[in-house]
């Protein structure tokens, strides 16, 4: 007998056994014992098929929560790493304008994230008004499609009032059409790292007692203001101060305080502009922008006049009146310094 079902062809049923002569044969019987044969191998078949089904839904919703767990531990260290970096982060939707600000971004700028919007003037207008036109033509070169994330330092005004440096670091996500569709980045606080570069620039460049620019830096700006001499109609007069000590020891102690309380007396009476540096522990050297050069030696000459009597005669004073003549820093400086020595003080009177 066959054993089929809608759904499967099973096979025969095969039915042996001795023959009983006073039973009427009746072919109905055993057609049905095939049909509930059939329903019962399909049923056994839908069980394992769903046996196998819950086994894999099992397993799915075993590396779902995985998975889940996975990202929360992500998403926490995540979390953890930009606090412990302090990054304001940031993502702007071009296309609507609005702009997602992370806690910590608001944080850096002494907010509460309740009072921060969702419009790119929560920044922009918080940006020192020196650096808006730089901020801007970034922005703009960025999302024109400049190669490379876009970097650059500038001054945000925190809540306190006081405008602390910021390095901004951004990149654009493009869409399908290639169009820059979202600008991503970070705000990070260098404040801190910006006095640090200051100080160590001022101890490079100044004079650590007098707080004047040092010889190295002297010469540089005295460079500058030689070629653009050379370049146009201005001039200026360099002025070399010596101190001589008694015996003629330039470099003793007391010819250093000398000088260090000279400087202080130049603070004062020389124009802004003019620039005072210290080329030796006993030698400083001023150079005087006005021209003709007559009234920033005129004020010089005021400055030494008042200086007391004892350190004005070890005082020798080198005036060179006009640098335009001279075509080398080198030059200008070696014509100044011999004049100190036609002025110097007798040192063995003195």
């Amino acid at each position: 007998m066959p054993v089929t079902s809608a759904r499967t062809d099973w096979g025969l049923l095969a039915i042996t056994g001795r023959l009983d002569a006073r039973m009427t044969y009746s072919r109905e019987r055993y057609q049905h014992w095939g049909a509930l044969l059939a329903m019962a191998l399909d049923l056994e078949q839908q069980m394992v098929a769903l046996r196998d089904e819950a086994v894999a839904h099992g397993e799915e919703a075993a590396a779902g929560r995985a998975a889940v767990a996975t990202l929360r531990v992500q998403e926490e260290r995540t979390a953890l790493w930009l606090r412990a970096l302090e990054h304001g982060l940031w993502d702007w939707d071009v296309a609507t304008g609005a702009v997602f600000w992370s806690p910590q971004w608001a944080t850096i700028l002494g907010l509460r994230a309740a009072e921060v919007g969702t419009e790119p003037s929560e920044w922009l207008d918080r940006v020192h008004p020196d650096d808006r036109h730089t901020v801007s033509a970034v922005i703009a070169a960025q999302l024109g499609g400049a190669p490379g994330p876009m970097r650059f330092e500038h001054r945000v005004r925190h809540a306190s009032g006081e405008y602390r440096w910021m390095l901004c670091v951004a990149f654009t996500v493009p869409n399908e059409a290639g169009v820059p569709a979202r600008m991503v980045g970070a705000l990070v606080d260098v404040t801190d790292r910006k006095a640090r570069e200051t100080a160590l620039a001022r101890g490079v460049l100044r004079d650590a007692d007098t707080g004047w620019p040092n010889r190295a830096a002297f010469l540089d700006r005295l460079v500058g203001v030689l070629e653009r001499t050379r370049a146009g109609d201005a001039d200026a007069a360099l002025a070399v101060l010596r101190h001589t000590a008694p015996g003629g020891r330039s470099h003793d102690g007391d010819a250093s305080a000398a000088v260090v309380a000279l400087s202080h007396s130049l603070s004062d009476p020389l124009r802004h502009g003019d620039v005072v540096g210290r080329l030796a522990p006993d030698t400083l050297a001023c150079l005087l922008l006005d021209r003709p050069a007559a009234p920033g030696a005129v004020r010089l000459a005021a400055v030494l006049d008042e200086l007391p009597a004892e350190h004005r005669r070890r005082l020798s004073v080198g005036l060179v009146e006009s640098i335009r003549p001279f075509d080398d820093v080198g030059d200008l400086l070696r014509a100044a310094e011999v004049a100190t020595m036609r002025d110097a003080p007798d040192t063995a009177r003195h």
